[in-house]
């Protein structure tokens, strides 16, 4: 069976490339997988390392006939399903729903296998879109494991270090967090954005000289970089379940995050993460990283590091996919 991971914005790089690039490049040792797009082989290079080999332009969706389709956007699945309503076409499909959303209810369609990838994306679903759970089957997002270092390493209390890597815009909300925790945070805490977005200029302008943040811009070698941190944090207005936490976990670092999406599926609170739900709320927990004892540092970072071992490894996502392809195979449905 050929199967091919398909979306419309490919050349827009979130974290939902990411994550279908991770799915296909752990597909393609166990089947004949490729990417599909309308766009050109040349403009998809622009952004990301794909061979020829594993790239297709389609004209239509009649070129995907009689493979299975994995599409990543709604937009994608609704054109998949109303193709396959037509006679002559044999797509089977597995939509991957993303994230949280709250419109084009009427106008979105979804195919007999949906993998949602957090509890809340699922209650979405459900809820919202009135999908019938038996639909549904969770598969968290995982990573490779590129975790070396074996020794957690107790923060400075002088100056404690989080990380918050996304993209710079409203959801994400690096500009509101700016502007309600200036002049508020201990001088030893600071907050380094990593990212790039349509913010932020609007996010150095408000950062100026404030001690407190840096803009530091895109990160390529998030790797490399999230060692020399002590926390990670994300506070965004909406979330599916977003790598950057999960690879704080691989790194064994403590989250603070909010109750956005799957947030709190990948930072529990008291285990591997500080909840915060309102502004007041990660003020104070921002302003007592001070009080955190080296021994609850050391079990936060390692809870985060099993965690990921238990729920976000990255060879345990591909497992369960290629169980879920292998059941339409034998069975002979998705369609």
């Amino acid at each position: 069976m050929n199967i091919y991971s398909y979306i419309e914005v490919l050349h827009e790089v979130s974290g939902v490339q990411k994550v279908l690039l991770d799915i296909h490049n752990g597909l393609k040792k166990y089947y004949h997988a490729q990417i599909a797009s309308y766009l050109s082989y040349k403009e998809i290079t622009r952004y990301f390392d794909i061979p020829e080999s594993e790239y297709v332009q389609i004209k239509s969706m009649k070129d995907l006939n009689h493979g299975l389709v994995i599409t990543h956007e709604r937009k994608a699945s609704t054109r998949c399903c109303l193709y396959n309503l037509l006679p002559w076409m044999n797509l089977k499909q597995i939509h991957v729903q993303h994230s949280l959303y709250d419109n084009l209810k009427w106008v979105s369609l979804y195919p007999k296998i949906i993998v949602s990838i957090s509890d809340k994306v699922t209650n979405n679903l459900t809820t919202f879109f009135r999908v019938n759970p038996s639909k549904i089957c969770k598969i968290h997002n995982g990573i490779e494991d590129s975790y070396h270092d074996s020794d957690i390493k107790t923060p400075n209390k002088n100056a404690i270090k989080i990380a918050y890597i996304a993209r710079i815009d409203e959801n994400k909300r690096q500009v509101d967090i700016v502007k309600y925790l200036k002049g508020k945070l201990l001088p030893n805490i600071h907050i380094d954005f990593l990212g790039d977005g349509p913010l932020y200029n609007d996010l150095c302008n408000i950062i100026g000289s404030d001690k407190n943040f840096h803009a530091l811009g895109y990160c390529s070698d998030v790797d490399g970089i999230l060692p020399n941190y002590d926390y990670v944090m994300l506070f965004s207005k909406k979330e599916g379940l977003p790598i950057t936490l999960i690879e704080g976990c691989m790194h064994g670092k403590p989250l603070i995050v909010n109750d956005a999406g799957g947030n709190w599926e990948i930072g529990i609170n008291g285990k591997n993460a500080f909840a915060a739900c309102t502004w007041e709320e990660l003020l104070t927990v921002l302003n007592n990283l001070s009080n955190i004892s080296s021994k609850e540092y050391w079990n936060l970072a390692h809870n985060s590091r099993i965690h990921y071992l238990e729920e976000f490894e990255y060879s345990l996502m591909i497992k369960k996919y290629r169980y879920l392809i292998e059941t339409i195979e034998h069975n002979v449905c998705g369609k």
